[in-house]
């Protein structure tokens, strides 16, 4: 049986990629990969960006088989009103860019059903990752339906992953933040490391599977700031949860000039 579920910190997240690497419906994905590195450079925001989204990829044409995320901008904002008939299936730009190599987990020396282990693997994991490539929207909406059929658990009502994209918006008008942009100004950012997670939480609904984003510094490891724990981003669209706000908002979330300063809004990165 796993054990306990207590971390020194980051516990939802944590909690998340724990979940991951302990579904046994997920173990054919969570052996493949848990997570993937993308240079800085992917993922600052481009001129007119709302958002940044990420594409699940399943290549099974390779001799060695792939899981990844594939990322673009996307200058689109979400409409909190989307139907699940709306939410986009393939993506907006002709060339995306995906992580060269994927990160595994370290069963060999870590214990996957020991969440204070898994902390200490996210914590000090250096992979050998530096660079991106490019990958085409036709390949990526090819491999986003793989990995729906083969891991988004749709026959099982499992609800892991029935749409093959999670959308990180940066401006949430409803609580003022701008969660991108903040997230760049932990520290000196040199990459952007993803980790799979799993929402297990009852009424959740599709997805299931989440994106764990982490500050990535020069020694790619994990950027921690002193005394603050929420310093990834871990909330994302599909679903599409009404009940996480409570303010009305009408501002625009695209092409808007700020000034925000991450040091006054302690949980500015995490919703």
């Amino acid at each position: 049986m796993p054990a306990d579920k207590k971390s020194t910190g980051n516990e939802t997240a944590i909690d998340l990629i724990y979940n991951f690497l302990n579904e046994p419906a997920l173990r054919g994905l969570s052996d493949l990969a848990i997570g993937g590195t993308f240079p800085l450079s992917n993922f600052q925001l481009g001129k007119g960006s709302c958002a940044k989204q990420f594409w699940y990829c399943y290549d099974r044409s390779q001799t060695q088989q792939e899981v990844y995320l594939a990322i673009e901008d996307s200058p689109k904002e979400w409409p909190r009103n989307r139907k699940a008939k709306e939410i986009p299936t393939a993506p907006e730009s002709e060339i995306l860019h995906r992580p060269t190599t994927s990160i595994t987990f370290d069963d060999l020396n870590f214990d996957r059903t020991d969440i204070a282990q898994i902390d200490q693997f996210i914590q000090h994991h250096k992979d050998k990752n530096q660079s991106s490539r490019a990958i085409s929207r036709a390949e990526v909406k090819n491999f986003g339906e793989i990995f729906i059929t083969q891991f988004g658990g749709k026959k099982e009502n499992k609800e892991f992953c029935y749409y093959p994209m999670a959308y990180f918006e940066n401006f949430v008008p409803e609580t003022g933040q701008w969660v991108i942009d903040d997230f760049l100004k932990i520290g000196n950012i040199q990459y952007v490391r993803y980790y799979f997670g799993l929402e297990t939480s009852e009424g959740h609904g599709a997805n299931r599977i989440r994106v764990v984003l982490f500050p990535i510094g020069y020694d790619r490891k994990r950027i921690q700031r002193a005394g603050v724990t929420n310093d990834v981003l871990q909330w994302s669209w599909p679903p599409d949860d009404k009940s996480l706000f409570t303010i009305d908002s009408t501002k625009k979330r695209c092409n808007v000039d700020h000034q925000f300063d991450l040091f006054e809004v302690e949980t500015s990165v995490v919703i």
